[in-house]
């Protein structure tokens, strides 16, 4: 471990300012390299931890629980390393081509699920795809890997069918910061759907000629607002409680005259700020809501499309 310190001492102390192109462009190559080999010996290495019970030395219940805490990362990256690093044990060719840098440890992450698709298959058939994992871009090795696992397994294929479609999730949090998390999965089929709408959006704008600032994953998410947006104005969408479900803000009558430190909020996301009241109250039915004190209304008023 000395000797890797002191390479990675000699790295950091280069100045790149003085390196040509070229080698800046074969360094990082060689920097790639050297984290496969490097993710092939923390694999290697956690292979052995588990084997000896190391994990329990130290009083805890799992290896995965061990390691998120010893090198301090997430338990659901924890939880992939241990994963990765099982397989890698029952799969010589692929734990080779790794270690010897060959490999991404993406492209060996693929060739796991398709040895947990079709195991008996994979194992005769390992070589042709790690050789295959070496050639090929990631992309089009996700496609020939999904095709395989169909030949190899067909009955198995419709399992994972349902299996995909069962697990579906979709999570929509509000976090402490105020913005809105996303984060699911859906299956194939309802991903196409998504992809194919979220494109549409995005090309659509693209037609006007104007230069577009917003990075890929900015357009996406407005795309994702914007498809949203559109449902909710839809005219002939269901009614519920005698209402169209629309965004709702709780606003005082100091916020909208600008005056600090009064509700503004809304529904399901919690405060904004009062310029963001303002700005929604433009293009919006208003409620007038007479108050006692803090939660004691006296009077609810008809919904207008201006402040009355």
């Amino acid at each position: 471990m000395s000797t890797l310190r002191s390479a990675l001492d000699e790295l950091r102390g280069e100045d790149l300012e003085m390196a040509s192109e070229q080698e800046l462009g074969e360094g990082l190559v060689e920097l790639e390299r050297a984290s496969r080999v490097l993710e092939a010996e923390r694999s290697r290495r956690l292979v052995e931890v588990e084997r000896r019970g190391v994990w329990a030395v130290d009083g805890h219940l799992s290896v995965v629980s061990w390691l998120a805490s010893r090198v301090r990362v997430g338990f659901s990256r924890a939880c992939k390393q241990v994963k990765l690093s099982r397989a890698l044990r029952e799969m010589p060719v692929t734990s080779r081509a790794l270690g010897e840098g060959e490999l991404s440890s993406e492209a060996a992450s693929l060739l796991v699920g398709a040895r947990q698709a079709a195991s008996q298959a994979f194992g005769e058939a390992e070589g042709m795809l790690v050789d295959a994992a070496i050639a090929l871009p990631a992309r089009e090795l996700r496609v020939a890997i999904a095709y395989w696992c169909q030949a190899a397994d067909a009955c198995g294929a419709e399992e994972r069918v349902r299996r995909q479609w069962e697990g579906r999730h979709l999570h929509v949090s509000p976090t402490i910061e105020g913005t809105v998390r996303i984060n699911g999965s859906v299956d194939p089929e309802s991903g196409q759907h998504l992809l194919v709408a979220l494109g549409a959006v995005q090309d659509a704008w693209s037609r006007d000629g104007t230069q577009d600032p917003r990075s890929a994953p900015q357009r996406r998410a407005d795309a994702l607002v914007e498809l949203c947006r559109s449902y909710l104005d839809r005219s002939e969408r269901r009614r519920v409680a005698g209402e169209r479900p629309h965004v709702v803000v709780t606003v005082d009558l100091q916020s909208l005259e600008g005056r600090p430190g009064r509700r503004s909020e809304l529904e399901d996301v919690g405060p904004i700020p009062p310029e963001a009241a303002r700005r929604l109250a433009c293009d919006a039915g208003v409620s007038r809501v007479l108050m006692k004190g803090a939660s004691e209304p006296l009077d609810v008023g008809r919904k207008t499309p201006v402040v009355g």
